[in-house]
């Protein structure tokens, strides 16, 4: 496989990748990365901005075959917009909520699995996440969280099905 950046954000923050194989046995798939900033204040004006809005298209469908994940530093699911910020981050969590399906988290009666935790507070939170676009969602199982030693966040794995083999002679050389 080949990972290719696409593009990044000026401030590091946020990356697309290509991830193509060098035999074209599958169709590319994009990555976004989101490392969004732990402060409140900072996290909100980064994703009420409109620089964010238009690098992530959010008036629009993502494209198929996409993979977004990242430590948003907020839960997706639970997350309330402050007034001043409101419209910005509405238009995200809408764009986030309907159009990628999340794997770990798929039921609204079960607690969400923390992927963070604070042991000097005590404290635990979901903030990580690994989602997909709609077209991929059938093509994953096997959703997986991973404790890392000594790290405040565990890992999240998924198993997905990138497509079959072209037949025809040559594959296998």
């Amino acid at each position: 496989l080949t990972i290719q950046t696409e593009w990044a954000s000026r401030d590091g923050r946020l990356l697309v990748a290509r991830v193509s194989h060098h035999q074209q046995l599958c169709s590319d798939l994009f990555l976004y990365v989101l490392y969004a900033p732990a402060q409140e204040a900072e996290r909100h004006s980064l994703l009420a901005s409109d620089d964010f809005a238009n690098l992530l298209d959010l008036e629009n469908v993502p494209q198929r075959r996409c993979v977004f994940l990242g430590d948003f530093n907020h839960n997706i699911y639970t997350a309330q917009a402050p007034q001043r910020y409101e419209l910005g981050i509405n238009r995200w969590l809408y764009w986030i909520r309907h159009h990628w399906t999340d794997h770990h988290n798929t039921s609204t009666l079960v607690p969400l699995t923390p992927t963070y935790h604070n042991r000097a507070q005590s404290q635990t939170s979901t903030i990580d996440f690994l989602l997909l676009t709609d077209d991929l969602a059938n093509e994953a199982c096997h959703a997986q969280w991973h404790h890392v030693p000594r790290c405040d966040h565990v890992a999240l794995s998924i198993s997905l099905s990138l497509g079959f083999p072209k037949p025809g002679p040559g594959i296998w050389r």
